[in-house]
């Protein structure tokens, strides 16, 4: 407690430095009848004007670990989805799907298996016999999760209409790059229609990236 208080201090000094150097004396002199020792978290400066800011040390690096494995997480997640949602897989339908990858990277995901089961409805499973046409393999990251695919799912009518949603896009895709590579309409055009195009563009051009991705895993 005293750590976080000597650090808070430091932290709102910049935007409250006469209360926080009263309290910062005031926790001065109650340290002075305790006996710390060489202890570095009771360690403290006599006048905190002259504190150092603090800066995370070890505990960003613990983070940054962290923050990449959530990721990684969220990406899976995402993608199973993805997938769930283009197949018409119902949302409550509970799918099997088998991880294949290092042993470091799958204990990782199969250690937040609860997640992925409330978030995605995915039952993780590890080191299950793939068998070419039942499952669909889709590659994140370092892994491979192998969707087991639904009984009574049509994968090639699945598959034919994803390629005809492509080519729709691409021909919607087509008069809005013209129009918004064109000099006539980018210079005449109100900002705000402009903006609108780009919008639907990028829109567009994600779904089709996305549906193209999702083509790859399947085919």
């Amino acid at each position: 407690m005293i750590y976080i208080l000597k650090e808070s201090l430091k932290l709102l000094h910049p935007f409250m430095p006469f209360m926080t150097e009263k309290i910062w004396q005031i926790l001065n002199e109650e340290l002075a009848n305790f006996n710390t020792g060489n202890d570095k978290y009771y360690k403290i400066e006599k006048l905190l004007i002259n504190a150092k800011y603090p800066i995370p040390e070890t505990l960003n690096k613990q983070w940054k670990s962290k923050t990449k494995d959530i990721d990684e997480i969220i990406k899976s997640i995402k993608a199973l989805r993805n997938i769930r949602s283009e197949l018409g897989i119902e949302h409550n339908q509970l799918i099997p799907v088998n991880i294949q990858g290092t042993d470091e990277e799958t204990n990782k995901i199969l250690n937040h298996s609860t997640i992925f089961l409330n978030l995605a409805k995915a039952e993780l499973k590890q080191d299950i016999p793939v068998s070419q046409g039942q499952y669909i393999p889709i590659a994140i990251g370092n892994q491979i999760f192998n969707i087991e695919i639904p009984e009574g799912l049509n994968l090639d009518a699945e598959i034919k209409r994803i390629k005809i949603e492509i080519k729709e896009i691409e021909i919607r895709i087509t008069p809005l790059e013209k129009r918004i590579k064109s000099p006539n309409f980018f210079n005449n055009a109100p900002e705000e229609i402009v903006l609108k195009e780009k919008d639907r563009l990028e829109e567009q051009s994600n779904r089709m990236s996305q549906l193209k991705e999702i083509l790859k895993s399947i085919s």
